[in-house]
């Protein structure tokens, strides 16, 4: 064997055990989410642990003298991966006949220049209501002018990544700008019929966690929205780039602490960003929640529009809300 071969076999050999043990390393950590904004971002990635470490696994089983580094890979793989196959299963029966409402949501990124692609999509999805962050004036003036249909709904454009806009074709009993919690950035609270059912929507884009600081902005607008979603008396829709994946405590905290279900369910993994890698190293950051009596009928994934996510597309059902007996 050259000299050649046996160093190009080493450099492989060393990448090999460092991207191995990076995901062991992480694996580790995202057990400890609850210990800081670090910890907490080593779970979202859950998925690409699971695939790597199950081929590390069977390739350091195959390979002699590295069975116990396999049987580590091995249990680190089915770690990660029983938190994302049950996203697989559990989904409901909907009568197709069921009056529902169909929903885009979408983080078009405020650098993103195809607008006329963007349009062209959300023609085409055909949606009731459309939610999109990112928006500033320019994007705006575009969707308004591209989407004359949809004649009712409430925008903050902004300069900074934080713009967020609702835009509808059927009529809206209420739609404004909300704060949440002692934050300044906006999100939006709407409320509308479905299938005879008066139903609650709120649009939010808090901070990615990308430091301690934005990391607890985004906890409290969380938190605020949890509460919010608790008074709000009706079914209830939550949509948004959360900046959070279905596998950090933190969502998980969001579902608990507000009653709400991840219309992921039964759907599948359903990763959103960044739409510009492959779909194996994507994660589900978009996210469409429910309270207990809405359903989904279908639920899918936008193609690439230019931005760095991809849309939610999801067509919903509201149930009528069990009545609540008070015994004296």
């Amino acid at each position: 064997m050259s000299r050649a071969v046996l160093k190009r076999f080493s450099s492989r050999r060393a990448l090999f055990f460092l991207v191995t043990g990076l995901c062991l390393l992480a694996t580790v950590a995202a057990a400890f989410a609850h210990l800081g904004w670090l910890n907490e971002l080593c779970t979202h990635f859950r998925a690409q642990y699971a695939l790597w470490l199950a081929a590390a696994a069977a390739l350091s089983w195959w390979l002699k003298g590295w069975k116990k580094l396999a049987v580590v890979c091995l249990a680190a793989a089915i770690i990660n991966a029983s938190t994302v196959v049950p996203l697989y299963f559990g989904r409901k029966s909907i009568d197709a006949a069921s009056a529902s409402v169909r929903l885009v949501q979408l983080n078009v990124n405020k650098t993103n220049k195809q607008k006329i692609r963007t349009l062209d999509f959300l023609r085409q999805a055909n949606p009731d209501l459309i939610l999109v962050e990112e928006v500033d004036e320019a994007w705006l003036s575009a969707l308004r002018a591209g989407l004359p249909e949809y004649r009712y709904g409430v925008s903050e454009p902004r300069s900074d990544y934080y713009g967020i806009a609702l835009l509808s074709r059927i009529p809206l009993d209420k739609a404004v700008i909300i704060r949440l919690g002692p934050e300044t950035l906006p999100a939006i609270e709407a409320r509308f019929m479905v299938g005879g059912q008066p139903t609650a929507l709120f649009g939010v884009h808090p901070p990615p966690p990308v430091s301690p600081t934005t990391t607890r902005v985004r906890n409290r607008q969380l938190q605020s929205l949890a509460r919010l979603v608790v008074m709000a008396k009706a079914p209830t829709i939550v949509a948004g780039d959360l900046n959070t994946s279905s596998f950090s405590p933190v969502f998980t905290d969001l579902l608990n602490e507000s009653n709400m279900k991840d219309s992921r369910q039964g759907f599948g993994f359903q990763p959103t960003w960044n739409s510009l890698f492959p779909p194996f190293l994507r994660i589900p950051i978009d996210h469409v929640l429910l309270s207990e009596t809405v359903d989904v009928k279908s639920r899918r994934v936008g193609p690439q529009v230019g931005s760095d996510h991809r849309a939610v597309v999801i067509d919903l059902v509201v149930g009528k809300p069990e009545e609540t007996i008070e015994i004296n």
